[in-house]
């Protein structure tokens, strides 16, 4: 340990500057076990390993395990390959060693077995005999770390992707669910006794849940029809999949417009001849492995969720028996599709999203296409709209390269913009502004909320700042998705916000009762705001005739450029 941080504490197994318990190779008995803990007790430490020889590294990893805040870690490793050990008491490392990686597992919770690992997707984490750990964190129960050379490191271990898409399945870092056939077939997903039963319409089948693996796709984002959930608990359902597959990728996809996207839940695997009880209350005692734990919420409410997990080396395991512990929550997600693939099959690269600079790229790029007239810019724009039409291009150069295609001259280019055009639903109000949802620079959308001729912060507010005559708009983006935003901006009244919508109530009597429709209830009546800010109550039993509420704000479509309104969707979006 470097005397120039933290000391151990008093009982933690220190032998003067030695930390023999790290690498002894004994776990703790328990979860307060002070006889094979190391801790410090201020608030950075640092302590080197030597290796006593170079060696090409393939995985780091460092366990803790306390009963409470005892068990989280903030740590970085670094690694050198110098002759003698570098200085490990300077303020920056990064002076004389290689960060190898860092890690905080404070989102993982107090309490529990907390584990970080460090390595490179391919492989190696590079030649180096001495590795020092940086640990931020006060108190931290320390029980073992573990260096595998490159080649040696345990197979098994996984990664989780998550990601949130407005749009197309395709969209999504790990793509959509599969429509290629490579997923294992013939699973059967079965809802665990004891537990958050499928809500009523989930497609349940005496307890099995056929939809998982074979249904059909929803259709939007409030599809009863083809999707399943479990309301008011936790929900386990149990995945046979007929026989023992070496699994590369599992594959979760959830869609709804709101509180039903978010994924939160465990999965866990066996390969035994039966499946270990799904019901136990401690399910490793009960044979299961944990395989890797799913939260999407912070990605927030409505659109289509997935998440992908995945072998860091390729696989995650060898298993028959699946099971699905979904988070205890009132709504349930709307789980779309489930797809497992077996190792062997060719599966998609998981997607990077742009960087803010790449996209600003390409839309430059496509943009200027619009300028010239020569064929290789004509072929170029060609084979976008090609990706257009089969929804494969990128929804943050849409606006860009439709306007690129309408200036350009030439019939082939022409035809390819009739035949994406020919594909929207002429009955869909956005339709001819759908290519505005996504790219935008919410800096500049500020500015336009802020500044432009529409007038947004004369009648909304957003941190205090701004008008009361429109709904406030501080966390809008959290509780509407890019399309729902659109839609409030290009039809203002589709969905009119109580308390912010004129109406007008005919009475029996003839008489007449105008103002804000605040509340509406079929069986009670209404509640009115008057222009004097007086409220009113008119039972059900007075009412003739209710006007569905009118907004007063204008459309924009017709007021914002479309470069203007897909900034502000992304400033909008970026209110959270």
């Amino acid at each position: 340990w470097i005397d120039a941080y933290s000391v151990p504490y008093k009982d933690a197994g220190a032998q003067e500057k030695k930390l023999p318990r790290l690498n002894d190779g004994r776990f703790s008995a328990n979860d307060d076990d002070t006889t094979a803990s190391t801790w410090f007790e201020q608030q950075e430490a640092r302590w080197v390993l030597d290796l006593g020889a170079a060696a090409e590294l393939g995985r780091v990893d460092t366990f803790a395990w306390h009963k409470a805040n005892r068990a989280q870690m903030e740590v970085a490793i670094w690694g050198s390959n110098a002759t003698k050990m570098p200085d490990a008491t300077g303020v920056n490392p990064a002076v004389a060693w290689t960060k190898l990686g860092e890690a905080n597992t404070e989102n993982l919770g107090e309490g529990g077995k907390h584990a970080v690992s460090v390595l490179n997707t391919n492989g190696s984490l590079g030649t180096h005999r001495w590795l020092m750990w940086q640990s931020k964190r006060k108190g931290t129960f320390f029980t073992e770390i573990a260096v595998y050379p490159h080649g040696k490191a345990p197979s098994g271990l996984v990664r989780v992707v998550t990601d949130h898409e407005d749009s197309q399945w395709d969209g999504l870092s790990m793509g959509g669910p599969d429509t290629a056939g490579l997923a294992v077939k013939g699973a059967i997903a079965t809802s665990v006794e004891g537990f958050a039963k499928p809500g009523e319409g989930a497609g349940a089948q005496a307890g099995k849940l056929p939809r998982l693996f074979a249904g059909e796709l929803p259709k939007d984002g409030d599809d009863t029809s083809r999707n399943v959930w479990a309301d008011a608990g936790e929900a386990r359902w149990l995945v046979d999949l007929q026989k023992p597959v070496a699994i590369a990728r599992i594959n979760t996809f959830s869609w709804h417009k709101g509180k039903r996207a978010p994924q939160q839940f465990i999965v866990w695997a066996s390969n035994a001849e039966q499946a270990p009880d799904a019901a136990a209350k401690e399910l490793t005692a009960a044979g299961w492995r944990r395989i890797a734990a799913v939260d999407t919420k912070s990605a927030g409410d409505g659109g289509k969720h997935g998440s992908s997990v995945l072998g860091v080396d390729g696989a995650v395991g060898t298993y028959r028996w699946l099971l699905w512990q979904h988070a205890e929550r009132k709504v349930g997600t709307y789980i779309s599709r489930i797809d497992v693939f077996p190792i062997g099959v060719e599966l998609p690269p998981i997607k990077r999203r742009l960087s803010p600079a790449a996209i600003a790229l390409k839309q430059h790029v496509l943009a200027s296409f619009g300028t010239l007239n020569d064929a290789q810019s004509a072929g170029v724009i060609e084979d976008w709209l090609e990706r257009l039409v089969v929804g494969t291009a990128e929804s943050e150069v849409h606006l860009e390269l439709l306007t690129a295609a309408a200036a350009r001259q030439e019939p082939t280019i022409a035809a390819k913009l009739k035949a994406w055009r020919n594909q929207q639903d002429p009955k869909d109000q956005l339709a001819a502004y759908r290519p505005s949802m996504y790219g935008g620079d919410a800096a500049k959308g500020r500015q336009a909320f802020q500044f432009h001729l529409a007038q947004c912060i004369k009648c909304h507010s957003v941190n205090k700042e701004g008008g009361n005559a429109g709904p406030d708009l501080a966390g809008v983006g959290k509780r509407l998705n890019a399309e729902k935003l659109l839609e409030s901006l290009i039809v203002p009244n589709a969905v009119v916000v109580p308390g912010f919508g004129a109406a007008t109530v005919t009475l029996k009597d003839g008489s007449i009762v105008s103002g804000s429709l605040l509340k509406q209830d079929n069986k009670k009546g209404v509640v009115m705001k008057l222009a004097e800010g007086k409220e009113v109550t008119v039972s059900k039993d007075q009412i003739a005739q209710v006007t569905p509420p009118v907004s007063s704000m204008m459309p924009m479509g017709s007021i914002l450029s479309p470069t203007e309104l897909r900034d502000l969707i992304a400033y909008l979006r970026s209110l959270r």
